[in-house]
């Protein structure tokens, strides 16, 4: 959290994704939650820096769908 609060506040220009941010498929970058909920690091900087963040799923490879957890 802190390189990202570091870049933040360095650079004007610089957006993150909420992608692969939940360890529900085992695989993430980062884990911003706390069970169900937000970390308070990562929802104090929500909170301080909305404009910063952008909302995306984790279901954006191929083999996400091919799994058939979205298909129905």
């Amino acid at each position: 959290m802190s390189d990202v609060l570091k870049l933040i506040t360095e650079y004007p220009n610089i957006y993150f994704t909420t992608a692969h941010t939940t360890p529900i498929h085992g695989k993430i970058w980062v884990n911003i939650f706390n069970g169900y909920n937000f970390k308070d690091s990562w929802k104090d900087a929500f909170v301080k820096y909305p404009e910063r963040f952008i909302f995306a799923l984790d279901n954006v490879w191929d083999y996400h769908w091919q799994e058939g957890r979205y298909n129905t």
